[in-house]
Order: C-alpha cells, then sequence, then structure tokens
C-alpha cells in the first residue's frame, strides 16, 4: 500500500487475489484492502473505526473484524466480526453469548471458522477458558477446544472443512492444531517455545510461524508440506510473517524491513 506503515497481507485465493489491512500511521485505525490483478481496492466497514480484514475466498467474499470508535468509558472496544459479500454488502456476524469477535475465513460453500471470548470475560481477555474457535456451518455453530487447552483460536478452514490454528497448554505456551475428521493433532515446530498454524490448503500443507526457536531464539516463518517444515525469509528483511496459503501452493505474508515499514507479499511455488 504506496504512502503506508503496515501493510499486511493476511489471506490469499485460489485465483491469487489477496486479502489484507494497512495503517497509514502508527497511531492511525487499520483500513482493508482487496488486491486484484496487480491493483489495490480499499474499504471500511461502513461507520467503522477502524476495519481489519483477515481472509477472502473463491467467490471474492472478505472475511474480518471491526471496531467501533474509542471512547472515554471504553478506550478498547470489542471486535465485531464482518463478511463483505462479493456485491459489496457488509453483513455482521454473531454468537449468541460472544464478544470481541473475528471471522478468520469462510469457504466458498459458506463454513466459516470464528474466534471469540465469552461474554463474561470481557474485557479481562486473558482470563483461561474464555476464548474459543468456533465453526459456524448451515445455520449452526460448533465450539472448538483442543482438549486441555486453556484457550483455542480456529485460523483458518479449507474447502475440504479441516481446520487449522493454535491454543495453549496449561503452562500458556502456544502449539499449533489441526481439525480432521473430528480428530485433533498437535503441529509443533522443532525447537519451537511456540508454534502458529495460520492456513491450511485442500493438499493438506500448511503455512505458520514459530516464536523463539532454538538456538538462536528468532523466530521463523515456514511451509508445512509432506511432513518438512521449509522456511519462508523474504530476502534482506528483519522479520517475516506468513498468513496466507491457496491451493496452488502461493503464499502471501508481510515482512519489515530496515526502515521498520511493514510490506506485503506473495510468494509463488517455481
Amino acid at each position: 500500500m504506496p504512502g503506508a506503515v503496515r501493510t499486511a497481507a493476511f489471506h490469499i485465493s485460489p485465483q491469487g487475489y489477496v486479502a489484507g489491512r494497512y495503517l497509514t500511521g502508527t497511531d492511525s485505525p487499520f483500513h482493508s484492502f482487496v488486491w486484484k490483478d496487480g491493483a489495490f481496492e480499499y474499504f471500511d466497514v461502513p461507520d467503522a473505526y477502524s476495519t481489519l480484514a483477515n481472509g477472502i475466498n473463491a467467490l471474492g467474499e472478505v472475511t474480518g473484524r471491526f471496531y467501533d470508535a474509542p471512547d472515554p468509558e471504553c478506550t478498547d472496544p470489542p471486535a465485531r466480526g464482518f463478511v463483505r459479500t462479493k456485491g459489496g454488502e457488509f453483513l455482521e456476524i454473531t454468537l449468541s453469548g460472544a464478544v470481541n469477535l473475528t471471522v478468520n475465513q469462510m469457504t466458498a460453500s459458506g463454513m466459516m471458522v470464528v474466534d471469540s471470548l465469552d461474554a463474561d470475560c470481557w474485557p479481562g481477555d486473558n482470563i483461561a477458558g474464555c476464548e474459543h474457535g468456533y465453526l459456524l456451518k448451515r445455520g449452526s455453530s460448533y465450539q472448538i477446544d483442543y482438549p486441555g487447552s486453556t484457550w483455542t483460536d480456529a485460523r483458518s478452514i479449507s474447502e475440504r472443512g479441516d481446520i487449522v490454528g493454535v491454543y495453549a497448554d496449561s503452562e500458556d505456551r502456544g502449539h499449533g492444531f489441526l481439525l480432521k475428521n473430528g480428530e485433533f493433532s498437535t503441529v509443533d515446530y522443532p525447537g519451537a517455545e511456540g508454534t502458529d498454524i495460520n492456513d491450511i490448503n485442500l493438499a493438506g500443507e500448511m503455512v505458520g510461524i514459530a516464536w523463539n526457536v532454538a538456538p538462536e531464539g528468532r523466530d521463523v516463518s515456514f511451509l508445512l508440506r509432506a511432513g518438512n517444515f521449509i522456511e519462508i525469509q523474504y530476502p534482506g528483511a528483519v522479520k517475516t510473517r506468513v498468513w496466507g496459503l491457496n491451493d496452488a501452493g502461493t503464499v502471501c505474508g508481510f515482512w519489515q524491513a530496515a526502515d521498520g515499514i511493514w510490506r506485503s507479499f506473495v510468494a509463488k511455488r517455481h
């Protein structure tokens, strides 16, 4: 995004369209974009103070969260989930008993994964047992909690219905997870203190971020393919964050340069 101090690409559709968000100043609210055929389309949820896009599907439908303007009594208002239809209409997504809600991704068939807090936990979002993932499907919602976890964040769903994300154990260490055919499995990067799994495609490939990896203690973005972790580092970047992956194996994310500015990237498989 020209002139932005932070541009973050979060998801990429099968056609290669990218959804993300940007900041024009360090204290400014977020605005969102879709990058399509080399051009940016900028948008905000009407009347929202801040809009953060998280996902885009094969139909061009965009998901994410938005915030109302802060006020003296509530300096940090809860997030509200949205879907932007291919026709440009905005739909707010709500869950009974939930607050601070984000729609992370939605398939072309309408399945979506959501992250939220229990309403009676707000604003104490660090309380164990308050944060849950949800699958919304055919008008019904299904809570997603990794067994024994203190919180669970469902971040992505493939067109097959496989779900990935991150959960915390009793020591508040983060682990990636895969939920497939009703069965959970843990995905941890070797030697990392924490692992986030951010996206999955139809082939079962995943992308994510490993935190404080031994022995250097650095953070590593990666692609997990056929059981092998492949590091992804933008050339010359101080930091790289990979968030999106489509069925063609193209990834997207953002990287920080030495000047402190975060910029987005798309990397295609050779």
